[in-house]
């Protein structure tokens, strides 16, 4: 059987990347027309031809014969890309750079793959870090103040108006009712009311508690974590980070053009600022997955699936493949957490 790929070299870059330079040959190229075909079929859109049924030789007429090509090029990087990462020997993190470096019909595809790697992470004893920091004994206990200061803040919420000016008069506190807690939840009386109201609030400060635990205890084991970050990582996290704030801004009501244009910078320049954040970021990931690696610490399947399936429903649009990928690492960073907490 005649050599579907062949690696022609690879450099080692800096940052824990390696671009590999190759070639998949004609036959395969050409096995994966007919898949192409279909693909440009469902994407394309044609005057007088329902999306997805568009004959054959209209839609080649319309893309021309390189288009296919291109198309049938794509679906065979694709496909031959983890043989490749397997035939050079790496384990890759991140999003691959692909690029074609040569196409022509009757020649061998040539490529350009740039990937990193998974780095080394030399951990120090993490278990002993967080035993310090979790260990500490620090209870989530709500004081009367606070609580009384909660209920006051929910009585000025169901008050008819606000003062609208300073020294006004402030109006008289709504008084708590059985009948009127009962329309806020299932409460059984005003008593009731209040045991929850605390409650909810020693959940709040428990929750805080175990973020503030959190935070120190990655903080710790960071800073004696030797791990050569790839850059590619960094600049995902930049991204990511974009596309919050990008969130923020636009759930203000402001368009992220105007505030750009407001604070006198760019979206890279942005991005600049937030590199040393972001290089965190992507070493407290790689931290997390070592830990979950040496400890085999992993998620049910069944999880995987039903979490999978539920932000799917949310959102139709999303690639499965990497919606079940940043499943999986979500739920497996949450189990590495307890695990820590449980050193205590």
């Amino acid at each position: 059987m005649k050599e579907e790929f062949k690696i022609l070299k690879t450099n080692q870059l800096p940052d824990s990347e390696i671009e590999i330079e190759g070639e998949i040959s004609v036959e395969a190229v050409a096995r994966h027309r007919v898949e192409a075909i279909k693909r440009l079929n469902e994407r394309l859109t044609i005057d007088g031809f329902r999306k997805g049924h568009i004959p054959e030789k209209v839609l080649i007429e319309k893309v021309g014969d390189l288009g296919i090509l291109e198309e049938a090029a794509s679906l065979a990087l694709e496909n031959f890309y983890l043989k490749i990462l397997i035939e050079v020997k790496i384990n890759p993190v991140g999003r691959p750079q692909v690029s074609i470096t040569k196409l022509a019909a009757g020649n061998p595809l040539g490529f350009k793959i740039k990937v990193a790697m998974v780095p080394e992470v030399k951990l120090p004893d993490y278990k002993k870090l967080a035993k310090a920091i979790m260990g500490k004994d620090e209870k989530a206990e709500v004081t009367d103040q606070e609580f009384e200061e909660a209920l006051l803040r929910f009585q000025k919420n169901l008050s008819p108006e606000k003062a609208a000016a300073e020294n006004a008069v402030p109006p008289p506190l709504t008084p708590l009712t059985n009948e009127l807690v009962k329309q806020f939840g299932e409460f059984k009386d005003v008593e009731d009311f209040k045991n929850q109201l605390r409650e909810n609030l020693r959940n709040e400060k428990e929750l805080r508690l175990r973020e503030k635990r959190r935070l120190e205890t990655i903080e710790k084991i960071i800073a004696a974590t030797s791990v050569v970050v790839p850059k590619i990582l960094v600049e995902s996290e930049q991204e990511k980070m974009l596309t919050q704030f990008k969130s923020n801004v636009s759930g203000m009501g402001i368009k992220i053009e105007d505030y750009f244009k407001q604070i006198g910078k760019t979206e890279e320049e942005i991005k600049g600022e937030w590199k040393n954040e972001a290089e965190k970021r992507a070493k407290m990931e790689l931290i997390l997955q070592k830990i979950a690696l040496l400890e085999k610490i992993e998620p049910a399947k069944e999880d995987v699936e039903k979490e999978t399936k539920h932000l799917l429903s949310h959102h139709k649009d999303a690639d499965p493949s990497r919606v079940r990928i940043y499943i999986e690492q979500l739920l497996t960073n949450e189990l590495v957490w307890r695990f820590l907490e449980e050193k205590k």
